[in-house]
């Protein structure tokens, strides 16, 4: 039988989207091909304008959608769903800027978003990135822990990939769960 492939994070929505570069590394072909039984696909949050943002995160989930239906992935929208189809695609948000108050999470819940990351290669309200030359919360902020208990609620898993190493450890003892890299 073996093992299924899990594959938590391509960036094939923002390279549909891209004017330059629209080679892609997943295909519905190649997913197939690869055994792969899980694809996470990113929805990329550019730029600091937070409206801008959400509507490329929810344009970009409109695109999974259609490259879902075109490439035969089920749409996981609830945890329990991911293994229960052949061909699971899980969307998650790169870029924990989006997230403006408390019913954010009621959208993205209901779009299936499945981990958040917390802070990306900019700074951003709830942390310090990697990238960061000068901390400016020391880690995780008040906001950050705000973000990160939330998330557990709504069954969305913190992503630390981007998170400075005082964030990642403040993020790590605040979650009462796993996160994920």
């Amino acid at each position: 039988m073996g093992y299924p492939v899990v594959d938590l994070h391509c960036d094939t929505l923002t390279r549909l989207l891209s004017p330059f570069n629209r080679k892609l590394h997943v295909t519905g072909k190649r997913l197939v091909r690869g055994g792969v039984r899980i694809q996470v696909f990113a929805l990329f949050v550019p730029g600091k304008r937070i409206k801008q943002a959400r509507r490329t995160a929810l344009y970009e989930h409109d695109l999974l959608e259609r490259i879902s239906r075109d490439w035969g992935l089920y749409i996981a929208r609830k945890p329990e769903e991911i293994l229960q189809e052949n061909l699971v695609a899980v969307p998650a948000i790169e870029g924990g800027e989006i997230i403006e108050k408390n019913e954010d999470f009621y959208t993205f819940e209901r779009l299936g978003i499945r981990y958040i990351t917390v802070v990306w290669n900019r700074q951003n309200r709830f942390g310090d990135p990697a990238l960061s030359p000068a901390p400016v919360h020391n880690g995780l902020s008040e906001e950050g822990r705000w973000l990160v208990k939330e998330m557990e609620r709504f069954k969305i898993l913190p992503d630390v990939s981007h998170a400075s190493e005082k964030t990642f450890w403040d993020i790590v003892d605040t979650a009462h769960g796993p996160v994920i890299a």
